[in-house]
């Protein structure tokens, strides 16, 4: 992994998510236009939206999880 660090620069929050948003929308897209005759989303269409979204919450509760402990943790010092 830390030989990826230099040719890719660090995303936030907000970028991944924006950027897990456009790949599974346009793979519903894609889905949508390969079958076009058929109404409605099937069975693998919701699986593959709930596992990504699932993907997207356990990033963010990990990034945004340590830094608010680090808050926390900087006011509770603050306070003693």
């Amino acid at each position: 992994m830390a030989a990826l660090s230099g040719r890719y620069k660090q995303m936030t929050v907000r970028e991944e998510e924006t950027a897990v948003q456009v790949l599974i929308w346009s793979y519903v897209r894609r889905l949508r236009r390969d079958d076009a005759d058929e109404r409605g989303a099937s069975l693998v269409e919701y699986a593959l939206l709930v596992a990504l979204i699932a993907v997207v919450c356990i990033i963010a509760v990990s990034l945004i999880g340590g830094n608010a402990s680090n808050k926390f943790s900087q006011v509770g010092s603050a306070l003693q």
